[in-house]
């Protein structure tokens, strides 16, 4: 998959406009939330200015803050997919963390699990992937799962969104 692809992927996964209480986001639109929309302006957005968000600006964000500034398109082509989606679900820096931690568990380290996608990282992801191939990838599929079992156990009520999380990670499950 190319850039364009992955991201009419998750834009097609995140769905449109959100604005759900429990959501901790707050109002949503592609998978924007009003906070990173009010980072992209530089000024606090507007519910309005959410909804009214274009495929355009969508991809523009999600470029430059999920594929382009966490180096994701330097990864493996197998790999790129479920990093920038995960990148954005829970942030690059945890995407990172996941993927380093998946080197690290699997001999292919050691590398800091900081979150950083540095040479030593990206080496040892490279590593990982051509001896692992699609485990690597079903690897961070449970590493998100748990993550997102760990948060129902922290908040009870984002129980509400578990199973369309785990479902959406499993998307990326290549072996089952």
């Amino acid at each position: 998959m190319n850039v364009d692809q992955i991201l009419n992927d998750v834009i097609r996964k995140e769905g449109g406009f959100v604005n759900n209480p429990r959501d901790s986001g707050g109002a949503t639109n592609m998978g924007i939330t009003i906070g990173t929309l009010s980072q992209y302006y530089g000024r606090r957005a507007t519910v309005d200015e959410v909804r009214n968000l274009t495929v355009e600006t969508v991809k523009e964000i999600y470029t430059r803050e999920y594929v382009m500034k966490p180096m994701f398109h330097t990864l493996p082509e197998g790999v790129q997919a479920i990093a920038v989606d995960t990148g954005i679900l829970f942030g690059p820096n945890k995407a990172t963390k996941f993927m380093q931690s998946i080197v690290n568990q699997a001999g292919f380290g050691p590398v800091n699990e900081d979150g950083v996608l540095g040479n030593l990282s990206r080496s040892a992801i490279f590593k990982a992937y051509q001896e692992m191939g699609s485990y690597f990838v079903d690897a961070i599929v449970e590493e998100r799962i748990m993550f997102h079992r760990m948060r129902v156990q922290q908040q009870p009520d984002q129980e509400i969104f578990l199973q369309g999380w785990v479902n959406r990670a499993e998307t990326f499950r290549i072996n089952r």
